[in-house]
């Protein structure tokens, strides 16, 4: 019950504090990392790189692939940029590196 708790506490907890849950990958070599996505206008790739950091515990950890592209431009959408655009960025990363 306690353990649930915890569980609990923490899924509500991580999301409003802006820390981004990874997702596990596996690399073209073999090895697992992870990958975490910061879009919207107002976050950067440095949003990413500290919850690479966090996800990491403090580790250094090597970034593997970082991404970016913009979607839309029609429309003034929540986490839109001026234009109405959307940016996703997305980087992947292993930890102890």
């Amino acid at each position: 019950m306690r353990r649930a708790l915890i569980v609990t506490m923490a899924v509500l907890v991580l999301p409003a504090c802006g820390t981004t849950i990874p997702t596990t990958v596996v690399f073209p070599d073999g090895s697992t990392g992870y990958s975490v996505s910061c879009d919207g206008a107002n976050k950067t790739v440095n949003d990413c790189v500290k919850s690479a950091s966090g996800i990491c515990r403090g580790r250094t950890f090597k970034i593997v692939k970082e991404e970016s592209w913009i979607a839309g431009g029609d429309s003034f959408a929540p986490n839109t940029d001026t234009s109405g655009r959307l940016p996703f960025r997305t980087l992947s990363f292993r930890c102890g590196i």
